[in-house]
Order: C-alpha cells, then structure tokens, then sequence
C-alpha cells in the first residue's frame, strides 16, 4: 500500500496501520452498529476519570470503547528526512547543574526528570520534543517575562528509511506545513477502504479524528495521549517519532516526539540560540537575542548573533 506525497511535495509512504494488524477491517469495529453510537462511547472515553489507574489498567479502559486503535504511517527515505529541521526549546537552565558547553544540555531529558506525563510521554519516560517551527518552539515552552530560553535547532542525520506515526486530524489547517502530508495520508487510506471493500471506513476516521483531536484537547495528566503516544514510539508497533497538531499554536504546526534513541543516532545538533523574554502578550511576544553556541571541537562554543539569527520567524521549517 504506497501513496506519493508529503509536506512540500516531498515523497513519503502511507500505511493504514493498528498496534496488532497491518490492515483496519470491518471486523475491528463489530461491536458497534451505528456511528452514532460510536461516537457516543468515543465522548465516553474522553470524558472518563483515569485518577489512580495504572498504564495496564489505561490501556485496558482504552481497548474496552476501542478494539483497535488506527494510526496512519509515513515513511521518509535519508534523503526526505534529512531536510527536516528541529526546534527544541529549553528554559532557564541551571549553570550550576548543567554544562552549556555540551550537546546532551539541549536534547531530551533523562528519565528521571520526567516527573509528570506529557502530551506524548508516560512519567518517568523521555521523548525528544521538537516542533517544525522555531516560534512554536517557544511557545510550546510556555515562558514567562524574564525567563532565559535556550533555541537548539536540530537536523535530521538517517542512513535508513524513518518511520512515522501520524496523528494529524483529516480538517488540518491549511497554513500547517504538514497539511498536505495529512490530506494526502487521508486520500490514501480512502483507496485502502475501497480495495478492501470496508463498509465501515467512517469508524476509521471518527477513531482517528478523536485521537488526533485529544492531542489538541486533552488536559494533564494526558492519561490517553500519553498511553497511546508511548505504545507508538516505546511499543510493537514501533514508530521512530510521531507527529501531532500543536496545541500551543491552535494546529498551525506540527510537534515531533521523536524516541531518544533515535534523537542519539539520527539527528544532528547544529546550534543554539540564546534568548531573553521580554514581552508576552496572548500569543505575541518580544525576545532579545544575541548569543549563538556551535560546536567547535568537542565543546560549545559562543558568539555574537548574526543579522539572519536574530529573527526566529524567519527560520526554515
């Protein structure tokens, strides 16, 4: 199952995929006669208090609204994924405990710093968050007046094919550089229902706008997202990163969660840009830049900010 197509007409592969089968049948939505109902169990879900539940008795809860839960995969070739750029944000660093003069500063945090679940990981577990977008990067941040933040941006360094889950809702805004990316994904899956002559394609679709809209809605402690973000990137059905609409930025982007082991081998850290807040004003802000770290020899080096530095809206994505 192959289609063409991706963001900025770059070429990837689509698959219409689930935890345990390779193909999203009829028969994974038996339980249901009716949309209507389904969407019924589907608030239910939403709307369930998963206080005190463990990560099996999560999953249990998920798969007893859900049978299968569908996910669409992209794949990139080297040559795709390695013109991806990735913004991380990190903010007020402490000098005492950590060396800005090293790489592993900026990537993702060790375990046992994940003191709470995120969007797209369980506590006590890392993820590399990055965005397509160095503003979103900070907002996703969430900064305040004063904070000092540190830019890294990233590019990808594969030597094989990339595996992504996608988790971008079918109505993606047209202004997310990954719109095209999910409508051609949707098109693709719509000849997969059709080949196999699935009557229920619209379950497939109202499964997967639910979970691709729980990433834009869902509240800490994020008991879904979180579960389903890790049985992607940690599990079986293994992903080597996932994309999601941003919150922070009302879907305008797109946020990576990228496994670390990936982040280690697969990307390639090009520098770091300083910041101070200086303003905050709904979704506008005032930055004072000035300081740039590249790694020259085995340490970070620092240096006046050029003119093209100094304007993060003018980053590629």
């Amino acid at each position: 199952m192959i289609a063409q197509g991706g963001p900025n007409g770059h070429s990837n592969l689509f698959k219409v995929t689930t935890y345990t089968n390779e193909i999203v049948t009829d028969k994974d939505f038996f339980q249901y006669s009716n949309i209507e109902d389904f969407k019924i169990k589907l608030e239910e879900l939403k709307n369930t208090d998963f206080s005190g539940f463990n990560k099996k008795r999560i999953g249990e809860t998920i798969f007893s609204f859900l049978t299968v839960i569908p996910s669409l995969i992209g794949k990139y070739a080297p040559e795709k994924f390695n013109q991806f750029k990735f913004y991380r944000v990190r903010l007020n660093i402490n000098e005492d405990c950590e060396d800005l003069r090293l790489v592993r500063t900026y990537s993702y945090p060790l375990p046992q710093f994940c003191k709470e679940n995120g969007r797209a990981n369980f506590q006590n577990k890392s993820v590399f968050y990055a965005t397509n977008s160095a503003l979103t990067a900070i907002i996703e941040s969430k900064p305040k007046v004063g904070d000092i933040g540190y830019l890294s941006i990233w590019d990808g360094g594969t030597d094989r094919e990339m595996k992504s889950g996608i988790l971008l809702p079918r109505n993606l805004n047209t202004e997310n550089e990954w719109y095209i990316l999910a409508k051609e994904a949707y098109a693709f899956a719509e000849k997969h229902y059709d080949k196999v002559a699935m009557q229920k394609s619209n379950f497939f679709h109202e499964a997967l706008n639910f979970i691709s809209s729980l990433f834009l809605i869902e509240k800490a402690p994020y008991s879904i997202t979180s579960w389903i973000s890790n049985e992607l990137i940690y599990g079986t059905a293994w992903k080597d990163f996932i994309i999601y609409p941003s919150f922070a930025n009302k879907a305008f982007t797109s946020n990576f969660a990228i496994h670390p082991n990936v982040a280690d081998k697969y990307l390639k850290f090009v520098k770091v840009i300083r910041f101070k807040v200086l303003e905050l004003g709904g979704d506008k802000f005032s930055l004072s830049t000035g300081r740039v770290g590249e790694l020259i020899q085995n340490n970070i080096a620092w240096r006046t900010a050029t003119k093209e530095e100094l304007d993060f809206s003018l980053f590629p994505g």
